[in-house]
């Protein structure tokens, strides 16, 4: 029986130092929620773990609304770290990648009527083939806080471009977007989170204030804006309790970095 308790109460003794580290960390490093949608569609074919239902996706956005988290540019994340200002707690930015045209026909009826601004990064020579987000369509929402950013030209995978195919990803894509869009792009994502030191400096040499992945990095701060890791969402991200892990910064105190 002795040994019973001092066993129990071992046990208990770890678990609450373990909570206390976990309480801890999430209080003192919280990191601000990007999230990272790919298609919302009802008859995209490729891979389920880029698409969200218009149903789930309602699902997310009445949950993010109704239990009072404020969405902000991605942009306005970026620029504040850069700053080393303070973002509040319950603060998310939303992102879209590629530009579907699903993105406009269920999404955006949907961030538009809550008033969300989302940041979507474009594929540039994309804009306005079969399947894809038009030149119109980009900037009606941009009248509604939609951001556009850069997502390359060709959705290239970078590492193994030359130097040439990375100035025309990474710089062109830039340019042709300001052109035609008449705004500046800020911001910039590695097809597939692929990047490297050279790619990097290349991007920020370029003039973006940032650049998001898709895949693993680091907690983002100051000094990673150009490696800003996301939440990938999911047909199940609409259940209270993921939705709640995933917006509350939880769920990145046990995620790798690399």
């Amino acid at each position: 029986m002795k040994k019973g308790k001092i066993i129990k109460a071992l046990f208990l003794t770890v678990m609450a130092i373990c909570l206390s580290y976990v309480i801890i960390i999430w209080f003192f490093f919280y990191e601000v929620p990007v999230l990272m949608y790919h298609h919302v569609g009802t008859t995209y074919s490729g891979s389920p773990l880029l698409n969200v239902s218009p149903q789930s996706f309602k699902k997310q956005m009445d949950f993010i609304a109704r239990h009072h988290y404020k969405v902000i540019p991605l942009e306005d994340i970026v620029e504040a770290l850069s700053k080393n200002k303070p973002i509040l707690r319950k603060t998310i930015a939303i992102s879209f990648d590629d530009g579907a045209e699903d993105i406009y026909i269920n999404a955006f009826p949907i961030i538009k009527r809550y008033a969300f601004p989302a940041t979507i990064f474009m594929i540039s020579s994309y804009i306005g083939i079969p399947g894809y987000l038009t030149l119109d369509e980009l900037k009606e929402m941009q009248k509604y806080g939609i951001d556009v950013a850069s997502h390359t030209r060709t959705h290239f995978y970078l590492p193994q471009a030359s130097e040439e195919e990375l100035i025309r990803e990474i710089f062109y894509s830039k340019r042709d977007l300001e052109k035609k869009l008449g705004s500046k792009v800020a911001l910039f994502c590695y097809p597939a989170g692929g990047r490297n030191p050279r790619i990097m400096e290349l991007v920020k040499e370029t003039g973006y204030m940032g650049a998001c992945v898709s895949n693993k990095a680091g907690p983002i701060n100051k000094t990673n804006l150009f490696e800003i890791r996301r939440i990938k969402m999911g047909e199940d991200s609409d259940n209270p309790i993921v939705m709640w892990a995933k917006l509350s910064g939880f769920y990145n105190l046990f995620r790798k970095p690399k």
